[in-house]
């Protein structure tokens, strides 16, 4: 163990070397983590006894408690799926319908469903279309 400097080179040795020269005090140590220690213990009883007062006793029914009823109807029970493979196998089958299949969807506005292949074939002819430019507002 190292023993403390106890002349005055020395303690200024100890202080150009960058280390303490004197052995740290370990009763002041001591005194302070036993402090420490109280300190805690004391808060913890003063925060629960705090908490006995504030928190209301939950096994007292409280006045004027409004109830739910009770439903009269059980609600009905989940959709399940029974066959998966059938499921995805029909909603396969109508995205391949709908995309290899002509139909009018507003004959009104002329809006068709037309085939992948062809509509494909028309954007390739004509291009994709050009929005119109919009005018920024004026501030």
């Amino acid at each position: 163990m190292h023993k403390p400097a106890t002349n005055e080179a020395e303690l200024q040795l100890a202080a150009e070397l960058g280390y303490q020269p004197e052995e740290p005090p370990v009763r002041s140590i001591a005194v302070f983590t036993a402090g420490l220690f109280i300190v805690v213990i004391v808060t913890t009883i003063i925060t629960y006894f705090i908490y006995l007062m504030i928190m209301p006793d939950f096994s007292k029914p409280i006045a004027n408690q409004t109830q739910l009823p009770a439903p009269k109807t059980t609600p009905p029970p989940p959709v399940l799926q029974t066959d998966p493979i059938k499921d995805i196998n029909e909603l396969n089958a109508e995205a391949d319908r709908l995309l290899h299949s002509m139909e009018i969807i507003d004959s009104n506005a002329g809006v068709v469903r037309i085939p992948i292949e062809r509509a494909i074939d028309v954007i390739v002819e004509n291009g994709l279309p050009v929005p119109p430019e919009v005018e920024a507002p004026a501030q």
